[in-house]
């Protein structure tokens, strides 16, 4: 039920100007309809270093299933090749306002990087329910709808706040990724370039910084 990873990460010449120095645990547990995730970094640096947190859970994505992200804004991406932030937050409009929850299409394909999230509690809940499905229950054949819940603590606490949800959909596969992040993607960039919001953390010498995120699956009768 419990799986732990430890890795100590120094400055050398295989990771080229890599200048960082810190250990890393990332501990995994699972329990009923739960999976608990934790990442605590710790600084073995005589320096300030930045750190940047994020997970990439893949969900299964029924051909017609219901999201729900309740963010409030988005970051505006650049007209790369490969799109990244360009520090300005816009409102959710449209097909990219997921606070209601609502229905996401087989044909529709989503990189973005969602922000100003609710908060319900001091956590941030996103999830994508499937369609009703027949299970078999006290001997008959009912309507149940499946949601799966991806949860992060929204305010520092013992855990750090994560703010930031990346919602992507993989090609080819019957899968959506609804990925918390404690910073948005080029967070380093951006906060070098005075981006406040960006949000990257910063590890003091013989400091930890410890962050945690929760899938959960629930299971309700239809109608």
């Amino acid at each position: 039920s419990t799986i732990r990873c430890e890795l100590a990460i120094h400055p050398s010449d295989l990771v080229g100007s890599f200048p960082f120095e810190f250990e890393v645990e990332h501990r995994i547990e699972v329990g009923e309809r739960r999976l608990d995730a934790w990442l605590v970094f710790r600084s073995t640096s005589r320096r300030v270093q930045p750190i940047s947190v994020g997970w990439h859970p893949y969900l299964h994505r029924q051909p017609t299933c219901r999201l729900c992200i309740p963010a409030s804004r988005l970051w505006e991406l650049d007209d790369l090749e490969i799109p990244t932030p360009t520090g300005a937050l816009v409102p959710v409009a449209g097909a990219c306002d997921f606070r209601e929850g609502r229905a996401l299409g087989p044909d529709e394909e989503w990189d973005l990087t969602l922000t100003d999230l609710a908060i319900e509690d001091g956590l941030v809940r996103c999830w994508v329910e499937d369609e009703p499905v027949l299970v078999e229950r006290d001997d008959r054949r009912v309507q149940a709808v499946v949601r799966r819940t991806v949860e992060v603590p929204a305010q520092d606490g013992a855990d750090c706040a994560v703010r930031h949800i990346q919602l992507y959909t993989p090609p080819g596969r019957p899968a959506i990724a609804i990925e918390p992040f404690s910073s948005p993607p080029n967070a380093f960039n951006l906060m070098a370039e005075g981006v406040a919001h960006a949000d990257v953390r910063e590890l003091a010498p013989g400091d930890e910084l410890r962050f945690h995120m929760a899938l959960l699956l629930s299971v309700r009768l239809a109608g």
